[in-house]
């Protein structure tokens, strides 16, 4: 008996397991309006889409604002031509703020954060869901399409119809062309710069040429250089005026030769040797001062 107890009760927890998830599952355990209410810190997060073509489909808007980031969430209300997307990160608000004018079938998407009064006029206050009797005219996602959604964004390895953006897509060719425009600004402010930087340069120039010439550099070089040949050519008169009254001119390489030749035999001989070839040297030059 205990064993079978036991066992009846292990049946109806587990059978109210399987219930409860299949209720999880199916979205029955949360009413569908309420989750098509949006917290305030979802709102902050959150763009309006307008000018949406008549064919756009929510797989349409996935693909648009795939390269902006993961979303949280969408509402789209192809009768206004008009979606509420919310981003999970805020970076991803600001990157999809930045290709408002992409063109979506042809058609220029304006995406703009959401006005404030956009919220009262659709039966939402403070960015919470007005009463489930009101209709807003806004669909109702549901607890399962919230799931199959997440799903779709963790599994999605590529967008679910890549024909829409292709290489010569509307909303590459915008996207270039603000690129190219971008571009053409970046190079006229360095021309600026370039042009800026000459006109400083040429300033500089200018100026060093002033003061080169107010310095007199020219003169004073040209000075310094007669002043520097003359003083050669009165050491040359001197020297030989000096030769032709002790004619040493004559002298001189004998001088150089013996002091070489003494040089070398003081650091070859010994000191006996020394000084015999000293007293050489001293008769040498005894001879020299004869003649």
């Amino acid at each position: 008996d205990l064993w079978s107890g036991g066992w009846a009760k292990g049946m109806v927890v587990i059978s109210g397991t399987i219930a409860y998830l299949a209720l999880r599952r199916s979205g029955g355990g949360r009413p569908d309006s309420a989750m098509s209410r949006l917290r305030a810190e979802e709102v902050s997060r959150a763009v309006l889409l307008e000018n949406l073509a008549a064919e756009t489909t929510e797989a349409d808007l996935e693909d648009f604002l795939s390269i902006c980031g993961a979303v949280d969430g969408q509402i789209l209300n192809i009768e206004k031509k008009e979606a509420l997307v919310v981003f999970q990160d805020e970076e991803g608000r600001q990157a999809a703020l930045m290709i408002n004018g992409g063109k979506l079938h042809g058609s220029p998407v304006t995406v703009s954060p959401v006005p404030d009064d956009y919220w009262a006029e659709n039966g939402l206050e403070d960015g919470l869901a007005a009463d489930e009797s009101t209709d807003t005219g806004i669909p109702v996602i549901s607890a399962q399409e919230l799931e199959g959604m997440d799903d779709m964004r963790r599994s999605r390895t590529a967008p679910a119809n890549p024909n829409l953006f292709g290489p010569s897509s509307d909303w590459i060719e915008n996207m270039k062309q603000k690129f190219l425009e971008a571009k053409k600004n970046a190079t006229e402010v360095a021309k600026e710069m370039g042009e800026e930087a000459k006109v400083v340069s040429k300033e500089l120039n200018n100026s060093i040429r002033g003061s080169i010439a107010d310095a007199n550099i020219p003169e004073k070089f040209e000075a310094a250089k007669s002043s520097a040949s003359q003083s050669a050519t009165q050491t040359k008169e001197k020297f030989a005026e000096i030769d032709a009254q002790y004619e040493v001119s004559g002298m001189i390489p004998k001088a150089l030769a013996l002091i070489g030749a003494f040089g070398y035999f003081l650091y070859r001989s010994t000191s006996a040797t020394k000084v015999s070839f000293a007293c050489c040297m001293f008769s040498a030059f005894s001879g020299i001062g004869e003649g």
